[in-house]
């Protein structure tokens, strides 16, 4: 095995821990609004290509934003990944920066029958996060009045997902996703120059738990192009006559004449391996993948439990009086629906190209009934992916992959009566962590690196509204790494010799 189990249980753990302490200091503004700062469910991989996160046609690398990707997995895999982000959000008069650590998923996949091609997968996220804080000053009849308020909390999501081949390479899935959490909001109304005007303070809690529905399509359509290449063995001899005259050029102790005649002779060779070069080109079809993927978001009724606390105190903040007290509200949160797909084209893995796009009905949405003033949200991604040759021996640098990507997206948010957009790049690479003996470690892995472990590194770059617009502006900078490892033999039948 690549890693051992105590090593693997120990690596489990320390993310475990970081996932239960999110930083306490995280502040986003835009999560006042909806159900707060909605998480992208997508991996490190697909983070450094402008979160073209729908098909997926690496080998044994699944995607648990299309469930329909978990058929393509031959062996147990397990992906956890970290985050770190950077940002900075003003208003033109304040501003306030921090650093936010995370841990954005963990995952496991594995195949159930491989020659049906039945997966799958089930993995743990952060679904959405409330976290703001406000503080607005007003006077009204000489009254100084302060409101600040403030919202935390969020939604975790824990899914379950399968999918299987129907015909061809055409593949089906389904995720059902188990949302929940609990996020609340506190209000509250202060006279700060006064010591007989009490202060009113209301705080609401919505304990949410509900399912969702997410189903998923891929479609593989391999093809071959035909394409010429230059033959190895007259591209090799051209170089070495290439190479003998930089170094007659470089060695200049013969003659004059002696020399002169070896430049011009090795000259009419090379111009003649460079006719050869030309006439001996050998005609190959080299193999390319495309493939579509989709998603479909289902539309679904969340139960939420809402409690409601309103009170009012005294300057010195003992208690004088509750107003109301309301449990156990029952309603329902609507999750509108929500579209994606991506196309993707791969030539031989050696590079690779996909678009994305993505609609969610949000404003459609409704808390307990309540229409929020979310706006539909649209987003577009295109990213590309290029690993070297392996023409020799592989290393770990001509083994990697390395990605580039960008994303722009028409958020849910209404700010200042302006929509807000928001723009990306995106850069990141796929790290082999295994590279010699391999047969030694596990008899079933392969020399090539389609089912090595890999280390995922993206670092994001982008901006979520304008001053200009929206009078509200947050500027970020997220670093991922993501490990996707394999217990190859795990789930292989014992054979008898």
């Amino acid at each position: 095995m690549f890693l051992k189990k105590t090593d693997f249980f120990a690596l489990l753990i320390c993310f475990s821990c970081i996932y239960s302490a999110k930083a306490q200091l995280y502040l986003n503004p835009f999560s006042q609004y909806g159900l707060g700062e909605m998480l992208p469910m997508n991996q490190v991989d697909q983070k450094g290509m402008g979160g073209t996160f729908y098909t997926q046609t690496d080998p044994n690398r699944y995607n648990f934003a299309n469930p329909a990707s978990y058929s393509l997995v031959n062996y147990f895999s397990f992906e956890i990944g970290g985050n770190c982000t950077f940002y900075n959000h003003t208003d033109g008069a304040t501003s306030f920066s921090n650093l936010n650590p995370g841990v954005p998923y963990i995952s496991i996949a594995f195949p159930i029958d491989s020659t049906k091609k039945w997966g799958f997968s089930a993995g743990l996220m952060p679904y959405a996060i409330t976290s703001y804080q406000f503080q607005t000053m007003s006077v009204e009849d000489s009254i100084h009045k302060s409101l600040y308020r403030i919202g935390s909390g969020g939604l975790t999501r824990v899914y379950l997902g399968s999918s299987i081949r129907l015909f061809h390479n055409f593949y089906l899935g389904a995720n059902a996703s188990f949302i929940f959490g609990n996020e609340a909001t506190t209000l509250t109304q202060v006279f700060p120059d006064s010591s007989t005007l009490y202060g009113v303070r209301q705080s609401t809690s919505n304990l949410t738990a509900g399912v969702l529905f997410d189903l998923g399509f891929a479609y593989n359509i391999p093809f071959k192009l035909a394409h010429k290449e230059k033959n190895p063995d007259v591209k090799r001899y051209y170089q070495s006559l290439k190479y003998s005259l930089s170094e007659i050029e470089r060695n200049k102790k013969a003659s004059f004449s002696s020399y002169k005649v070896k430049y011009d002779s090795l000259s009419k060779l090379i111009s003649k391996g460079e006719d050869s070069l030309q006439r001996t080109e050998l005609k190959k079809r080299k193999n390319y993948m495309l493939q579509i993927g989709g998603t479909c978001n289902l539309p679904s009724y969340m139960p939420t439990s809402q409690t409601i606390d309103a009170y009012t105190f005294s300057s010195n903040l003992s208690l004088s009086d509750s107003l109301a007290h309301y449990v156990n509200q029952n309603g329902y949160i609507y999750m509108p629906v929500g579209f994606g797909a991506s196309l993707e084209l791969a030539s031989e893995q050696n590079w690779k190209i996909a678009l994305s796009g993505e609609y969610k009905n949000w404003s459609k949405y409704k808390g307990l009934g309540i229409t929020d003033s979310l706006n539909d949200y649209y987003s577009f991604g295109i990213g590309g992916q290029v690993t070297p040759r392996r023409e020799s021996q592989n290393t770990i640098w001509t083994s990697s992959n390395y990605r580039i990507g960008f994303r722009y997206s028409q958020t849910p948010y209404i700010v200042n009566g302006n929509k807000v957009n928001d723009m990306r790049i995106t850069f990141g690479a796929g790290i082999p962590i295994a590279q010699k003996d391999l047969r030694l470690l596990n008899r079933y892995a392969q020399n090539n690196a389609s089912n090595w472990p890999y280390v995922d590194v993206s670092m994001e770059f982008g901006q979520t509204g304008t001053l200009a617009a929206n009078k509200l502006q947050q500027k970020y900078a997220i670093l991922s790494i993501g490990f996707h490892l394999f217990e190859v033999n795990w789930f292989q039948k014992r054979k008898l010799e």
